[in-house]
């Protein structure tokens, strides 16, 4: 017996700007709503870092580069803690509002947790968080991952990094169509 294969032709049709500037505000709203609720329920933590992985996290591909050509954002305060040799960036102050706006691609690059032998970025804690605790299951967890997962700055860190993207990129976009 033969298969017709009806959609043997692959069509793509590129997102005009107003569309994907739609797809951005939808992708913010998702996020501000899992801020708020992770306050009460830590699971929405994945929805968030889920989210600002799409937004921020795959070079050209994401969501806000396919917007803008630069995005710019707050840096972290740099106020740490000094576990045994392991510096711990303080969740409760994390970004620096009154500084100059870094790069999106230098903001990622922000270290969260570091010592001699490794570090977390803002990238990696996304990325943690997104890809091993959102889109995929996975039974081995990396250890950075399980000492963010397990306490509540790694909720902190989601819910303050999901507050200022929104912030921030609403400004944006006001900017633009005010």
């Amino acid at each position: 017996m033969t298969r017709l294969k009806v959609f043997d032709v692959k069509i793509s049709i590129k997102k005009s700007r107003k569309k994907l500037i739609e797809d951005l505000v939808e992708c913010l709203e998702i996020i501000n709503i899992s801020c708020q609720i992770c306050c009460k329920r830590r699971v929405f933590m994945n929805v968030i870092a889920t989210q600002l992985r799409l937004l921020l996290c795959d070079g050209n591909n994401s969501l806000v580069n396919r917007i803008w050509n630069e995005v710019t954002l707050p840096p972290l305060t740099g106020h740490y803690h000094n576990l045994a040799g392991t510096f711990v960036h303080d969740e409760r102050d994390i970004f620096n509002l009154d500084a100059d706006k870094l790069p999106l691609k230098d903001w990622l690059k922000q270290r969260v947790i570091y010592n001699d032998q490794c570090s977390i970025e803002l990238n990696d804690l996304i990325r943690l968080f997104a890809d091993k605790c959102g889109a995929h299951v996975d039974v081995r967890h990396p250890i950075g991952l399980m000492f963010l997962k397990d306490t509540d700055m790694g909720k902190q860190f989601l819910i303050q990094m999901g507050a200022c993207v929104c912030e921030e990129l609403l400004k944006k976009i006001t900017g633009e169509c005010g």
